[in-house]
């Protein structure tokens, strides 16, 4: 490396002269090696005169980060290829957000809430009662705002979303809650629109 920039630095945790020290390969997570090498090789046999690759990265302390790499081959007066200028843009956030909404939606095709018994669609998993309680309770506070969101992007895609509720607001909870219909649930689910009947239970 010929140089780095404070936010490299601080992105891998070295100090400016630890990262000079390292090389490509060095600080790229073994299982994206590969790909970078060839995405590099394209780069000097002028098949391309950039390239953008998502890879991992590994920082001083061996823990990895994902990150977009945009490397540009940069030439002499000549003609001849100088040094490759990359700029390296963290995507930790990026991924993290797409990590919870993919957790997010498996969860609310996968899971359904009974009055007795939490099951998951496979049967791996039943905890007893108190887990509708602990449902209920973060249906209730910051968290049921995200759900209530999620719910009506399920619905305006066009999967019904619900199953097996209450007739009434559940126990500790104001039937004017503003997310009275999460709280009633006893089982959720999804499935297409005009597939599912509203059932309520006592």
């Amino acid at each position: 490396m010929l140089d780095v920039n404070d936010s490299l630095c601080r992105l891998l945790g070295y100090t400016r002269a630890e990262l000079l020290q390292q090389t490509v390969q060095s600080i790229t997570d073994p299982g994206d090696v590969a790909a970078n090498a060839a995405k590099l090789e394209e780069l000097l046999q002028g098949l391309t005169s950039h390239f953008v690759l998502e890879k991992r990265y590994l920082r001083k302390d061996g823990t990895q980060v994902l990150a977009l790499a945009t490397c540009s081959l940069i030439r002499d007066a000549a003609g001849r290829p100088a040094y490759i200028a990359a700029v390296v843009q963290d995507l930790t956030e990026r991924q993290q957000a797409k990590d919870h909404l993919r957790a997010s939606e498996d969860l609310f095709r996968r899971v359904h809430l009974d009055a007795e018994q939490f099951f998951v669609a496979t049967g791996a998993h039943m905890p007893d009662g108190p887990w509708l309680a602990r449902y209920r309770a973060a249906a209730a506070g910051p968290a049921g705002e995200d759900l209530a969101r999620r719910v009506e992007k399920m619905r305006k895609a066009g999967l019904n979303v619900g199953g097996n509720e209450l007739k009434t607001a559940p126990r500790d909870y104001p039937a004017d809650h503003p997310r009275i219909e999460l709280l009633r649930w006893r089982e959720a689910g999804t499935e297409p629109a005009g597939n599912r009947k509203r059932r309520t239970g006592a």
